[in-house]
């Protein structure tokens, strides 16, 4: 006879929102719960084609209609489970669908928006605080940091006692495995060092500070040794003139949204990687830079200490004399600089995904062992029809 088996349903963010650090999340979680499955359970999921392998952005209007109406009603839908495991604290009204009371978990990246609003309307933070005040609906919450932790206390008022830090991980043979992605480096010159900065141009991520420090490398970028790279959203224009006022337009390359592939190559290239950001939840481009080899240097602010630990160039926040002089030696001693690759490489691999899974495997049994009854099996197979045609537009 075969045990009963425990029934976990899994709400991550909609493929469609084009986050690929929450994409990323979902598909590392699958492979880990793949290849180290937690015995006799079973794990469901609303959205039928699984976590999707590259991100892509779906319109406005599908991705407002995919949150806010079909979802919930996929929601309303499943079949009574054992345990529902939010994977996005953005989708946190979906907490307000779910017809049965079962356990919930809910993992927590940040509560950015509620700490910085820059960019967003007014309706925006309305919504994502009204979503986020869903939590106080889970049983246990997944913090990726003490920072994420400590927010959930101070601005949602929840009991710290049911937060568990679970640090996210990295693909550390993803980003050591040799790439040359020629499309990456096609307007790239060889030869000369690269200064790398990735992501997006929130305020928080603080990209203004940079030709302040530049400034003071300028006869460097001059001298053309240097030269500054710029993969993601496009900087605003009058930033991206300052820059190229201060270190010369052949020296600067501005390459827009990269993935893949195409940004391990550009990791794996990159002299130093910078990250100014003043607030982070937990800062997946930093531990992808050590993964790849890449010496950090990064403000001492938010989690980026807690993040980094000891294995990341520091410097005080605003002191850009100081980030100019860090940035500096990095790129002209060498025995520096391979020191912080080296700890960088053993910090990483202190943060796998397996170690994650792990984590998330003991909230998962902590849980299911205090309810009595299992998700009932013929709800299941009824539901997983009914999805196929209802998750069309996810």
């Amino acid at each position: 006879m075969n045990p009963v088996r425990a029934k976990i349903s899994w709400l991550p963010a909609a493929p469609g929102e084009g986050w690929a650090s929450m994409d990323r999340y979902w598909r590392e979680l699958h492979r880990a719960a793949q290849q180290d499955p937690l015995p006799a359970t079973e794990i469901l999921t609303a959205i039928p084609q699984g976590p999707p392998s590259v991100t892509k952005r779906g319109s406005r209007s599908n991705r407002v209609i995919t949150k806010y109406i079909v979802y919930p009603h996929l929601v309303r839908r499943m079949p009574r489970v054992d345990l529902v495991h939010l994977l996005d604290q953005s989708y946190a009204h979906l907490l307000s669908s779910i017809r049965w009371p079962s356990p919930i978990l809910a993992t927590v990246f940040d509560l950015v928006p509620l700490r910085d609003s820059t960019g967003l309307t007014p309706g925006q933070v309305r919504r994502f605080r009204s979503a986020v005040q869903q939590l106080g609906k889970a049983s246990r919450i997944i913090a990726v940091s003490h920072q994420t932790a400590d927010d959930l206390v101070a601005l949602l008022g929840l009991d710290r006692t049911t937060i568990r830090i679970i640090y996210p991980g990295t693909d550390v043979e993803g980003f050591q495995r040799r790439m040359d992605h020629p499309q990456a480096r096609l307007l790239l010159p060889n030869g000369k060092k690269i200064i790398l900065s990735l992501g997006s141009v929130q305020r928080r991520k603080n990209l203004a500070s940079l030709p302040h420090v530049f400034r003071l490398l300028r006869a460097d970028f001059r001298q053309g040794k240097w030269i500054f790279v710029r993969c993601g959203e496009f900087l605003p224009h009058q930033l991206e003139q300052e820059i190229r006022e201060v270190i010369g337009s052949q020296n600067f390359f501005q390459l827009g949204p990269r993935h893949g592939d195409e940004v391990v190559s550009l990791f794996q290239a990159a002299s130093v990687f910078v990250l100014p950001s003043t607030l982070e939840g937990f800062s997946f481009t930093m531990m992808e830079a050590m993964a790849a080899g890449v010496p950090v240097v990064a403000n001492r602010a938010s989690t980026n200490p807690e993040v980094g630990q000891d294995a990341v160039a520091y410097y005080s926040a605003g002191d850009c004399s100081e980030a100019a002089n860090v940035i500096r030696k990095i790129l002209e001693d060498v025995d520096y600089a391979s020191r912080l690759r080296e700890a960088g490489l053993r910090r990483v691999r202190q943060l796998s995904w397996s170690n994650h899974w792990l984590g998330v495997k003991a909230v998962y049994e902590e849980l299911i062992s205090s309810k009595a009854a299992p998700g009932d099996l013929q709800d299941v197979r009824v539901w997983e029809q009914r999805r196929l045609g209802d998750a069309a537009s996810l």
